[in-house]
């Protein structure tokens, strides 16, 4: 039970590899119990990479009222921040850390990341959106009824509903949850990988665009952008609603797990390659039609 700033604890599953330690390490925040990645922690620690998995506030076996990605970012509570500071304080922890996870495991990420974590080094995130507000709440204006209402019952936080109807865009609650004026804080590379179907294709192509070209040092001019022609729940796959692709649609010119290794090898510290990293296309995108 990792203590915040608050006093609040969240649940947390730390898988060490066996060894002679320190070890580098993946963090993964998630609302949908930290027990789902158990085959994620084991094969990560068989390859000698700690694992830290968390259920987020108010989620789970943690403590406190879940906030919806308010406490995840650069408000009054910082979850993702006070999460990587007690990493950082253990023995067994080498110093390179990358967070990786795809839609709310995403999104958490972008939040943690506007309050610059010192301990942050990179950022693998799918299908996410690093505004809350205006691509999950409201896109164009229009409230997003059928996403948001079923997703909030679905995590038994429909009590949220309430705090949306009380608080307009604009209104300083959700501040923590709108990261894109707080791009020139974020200090590290990232890939941002998203489809054309999917609901937050366009906060990926936001958080790139804005890392990229407003991100601060370390950030800016380091980061990697992959859309496919996938759904929300069809990432990497051929089928995609009444549609099939050819088989090429389901990796960007170099296989995903090359791409991964890559990533993780060189920002964990395990075989650094610069120019490997390098050698990865800024934008990576797949064109439908002839």
């Amino acid at each position: 039970m990792v203590e915040m700033r608050d006093a609040v604890k969240l649940a947390t599953d730390f898988y060490v590899p066996t060894g002679a330690g320190p070890f580098p390490a993946v963090l993964i925040r998630t609302p949908y119990g930290k027990s789902a990645m158990e085959s994620i922690g084991d094969g990560m620690r068989g390859v000698g990479i700690a694992t830290i998995v968390q259920d987020l506030r108010g989620r789970f076996a943690s403590e406190g009222i879940d906030c919806v990605f308010r406490c995840d970012g650069d408000g009054d509570l910082k979850d993702g921040y006070d999460t990587m500071a007690w990493l950082a304080t253990l023995p067994a922890f080498d110093g390179h850390l990358v967070t990786w996870g795809g839609s709310a495991l995403g999104i958490v990420q972008y939040m943690a990341a506007s309050a610059t974590p010192p301990a942050l080094d990179a950022m693998w995130v799918a299908v996410g959106t690093p505004s809350v507000y205006e691509h999950a709440f409201y896109q164009g204006g229009a409230f997003r009824k059928e996403l948001m209402e079923n997703w909030l019952q679905g995590q038994g936080s429909s009590f949220f509903l309430q705090e949306v109807k009380d608080h307009p865009a604009g209104d300083p609650f959700w501040k923590p949850v709108q990261t894109a004026p707080d791009f020139a804080d974020v200090r590290v590379p990232a890939v941002h990988e998203g489809g054309w179907y999917d609901i937050f294709a366009q906060g990926t192509i936001d958080a790139f665009v804005g890392y990229q070209h407003q991100g601060g040092d370390g950030a800016k001019g380091k980061q990697k952008l992959i859309l496919g022609p996938w759904t929300h729940g069809g990432m990497r796959g051929t089928h995609q609603g009444q549609l099939d692709y050819p088989a090429n649609a389901a990796d960007p010119p170099q296989k995903f797990e090359d791409l991964l290794t890559t990533w993780l090898s060189h920002y964990l510290g395990m075989s650094p390659n610069q120019a490997a990293i390098d050698a990865i296309p800024p934008v990576i995108y797949y064109v439908m039609g002839n």
